[in-house]
């Protein structure tokens, strides 16, 4: 992915876009219906696995740690 966006937006966007590819997987399968009809139980570690993501990604733009 980052060797294929690189020359067109860059390499300093196109890095981020690369390691965030889990997200970005999980919001085209809600966008195009993989998850459709799946339990509540896989929703919700769906938002939990988001929602640690960008938990993560706070943590790393603030310089708390």
């Amino acid at each position: 992915l980052q060797s294929i966006f690189a020359p067109v937006i860059g390499v300093a966007i196109a890095s981020p876009m690369g390691v965030a590819y889990n997200v970005w997987a999980y919001f085209w399968g809600l966008v195009y219906g993989e998850f459709r009809g799946s339990s509540k139980k896989t929703y919700a570690i769906l938002a939990s696995g988001v929602l640690l993501f960008v938990a993560g990604v706070l943590l790393l733009t603030t310089n708390i740690v």
